[in-house]
């Protein structure tokens, strides 16, 4: 009786093994038909479950990978950034303020146009385009100016690009990208304008 047993029960494996789908046979790990194959997966997920330090140690040690935070902004962002491009901070109440009050000055020049010769004309880049470059260009007069103050206006125009881009990435903006050209100043009518 054990003997036609055992016959049955080969039979029935080879009769599943050759009705079987002939990929299946490849031993495909990741869909096993074959009992034996779902035998050893199975002996190996109870293997993971009672190891503590083999590969079930290693699976806790991905997790525990994986649930690390994420690296903080300033350690992302590039140390040669400069004007404030790439910065991941608030701008503050202050700076906004700040802002606001050095556009008024910087846009104030442009009615400061009178002069005498094309010399006394001059032009500086105003703010900063997310993608680079200046925004726009202020067209003045230098006529009444002293070379401290021309010192001065720059310095507050820079620090207006730099407020600027940080604003800019502060708030995620984005532009265009296309290049503002520097305007060609030029004397009409004894005022500095710009040509383009």
């Amino acid at each position: 009786m054990k003997k036609y047993t055992l016959a049955i029960a080969l039979l029935t494996a080879l009769g599943l093994t050759a009705c079987s789908d002939p990929d299946d046979q490849q031993g495909d790990p990741t869909n096993p038909t074959n009992p034996t194959q779902q035998t050893q997966q199975r002996q190996q997920a109870n293997d993971q479950d009672t190891d503590p330090a083999g590969t079930a140690g290693e699976r806790d040690a991905a997790t525990m990978r994986s649930s690390q935070p994420a690296p903080a902004d300033s350690e992302l962002r590039p140390e040669n950034d400069i004007q404030g491009r790439n910065q991941m901070e608030e701008f503050t109440q202050q700076q906004a303020e700040e802002h606001a009050e050095l556009r008024t000055y910087l846009t104030s020049y442009t009615r400061n146009n009178q002069a005498d010769s094309q010399d006394q004309c001059a032009f500086f880049a105003l703010g900063d385009k997310p993608c680079g470059g200046p925004e726009s260009y202020v067209v003045y007069s230098q006529k009444d100016l002293s070379d401290e103050d021309i010192a001065n206006l720059e310095k507050r125009a820079q620090r207006y690009r730099e407020l600027d881009a940080m604003m800019h990435a502060a708030e995620g903006m984005m532009s265009t990208c296309d290049i503002t050209p520097e305007p060609q100043v030029t004397l009409e009518n004894g005022r500095c304008v710009a040509r383009n």
